[in-house]
């Protein structure tokens, strides 16, 4: 069974570890917004028509601890470190540039940047082809000094419990720019309307810290203009942002 990101962050407030069974512009015109926060990055909205990776790289085999590795091509800073390597948790779709194993358990508590909250996002089956029509796919493109690597989550659903069987379908990018150091969250189309304010078991957490999961910088209320916060337990977005909604965090 997975473990949804909002029980795990519970666990963490209570334990103070987050334990788990991490061309083109993309980032469009933005405008700032307040940050309520110290944290090291800042964040501003925008408005870009989404398009997806022409060719790219398909993600298709996760390493020993069930993480796929990206090589992002260039050194990432954020805040006090550099990676040059992106996990993401094959099964949960968890991206972080750092986990450790203990004993059976992954800590995913660190350098943990997050797109889509807890929302269990699976992948979408193809009954006309009996596979999988839902792809990570990646691509890097610039020269050195303005490379750019985007990752895209393409067609991945989104299962209502409540609603008995309502699957939505999603799209989003991942886009790291080594120039200033940001990572923007490009979302596509989708058919996602469910207002999560009003769900007592899922927490659409959208943000990103370094090592503290209370201070960092996170996304809260209306999706088309969001206010932030410091703290991942006490901010949610309402509802799945619109298609061609970009939210870019770019270090300071």
């Amino acid at each position: 069974m997975k473990i949804s990101i909002k029980r795990l962050l519970n666990i963490s407030l209570a334990t103070g570890l987050l334990w788990m069974s991490s061309c083109k512009d993309d980032d469009g015109d933005s405008t700032p917004a307040t940050n309520t926060s110290n944290f090291c990055y800042n964040y501003a909205g925008s408005n870009l028509n989404y398009d997806s990776i022409q060719g790219g790289n398909f993600l298709t085999a996760a390493n020993n601890d069930g993480f796929y590795e990206i090589d992002l091509g260039f050194q990432f800073n954020m805040c006090d470190r550099s990676f040059s390597t992106l996990f993401i948790e094959q099964d949960y779709l968890t991206t972080t540039f750092t986990y450790d194993l203990s004993q059976g358990t992954t800590d995913l508590r660190k350098y943990y940047i997050v797109a889509h909250g807890d929302l269990d996002l699976e992948s979408k089956w193809d009954n006309g082809s009996s596979s999988y029509i839902s792809k990570i796919v990646t691509t890097t493109s610039g020269t050195p000094g303005n490379l750019r690597t985007t990752i895209e989550f393409r067609d991945f659903e989104y299962y209502d419990f409540s609603a008995n069987s309502a699957y939505y379908t999603v799209n989003y990018k991942m886009i790291f720019a080594e120039a200033d150091n940001s990572v923007s969250y490009h979302y596509g189309p989708n058919d996602l309307t469910l207002n999560f304010s009003d769900d007592p078991f899922n927490q659409f957490i959208v943000g990103l810290y370094s090592d503290n999961e209370q201070d960092g910088l996170f996304l809260d209320g209306n999706p088309s203009s969001p206010t932030t916060k410091k703290n991942g337990f006490r901010s949610q977005l309402n509802t799945w942002p619109s298609a061609n909604t970009v939210y870019k965090f770019t270090k300071k």
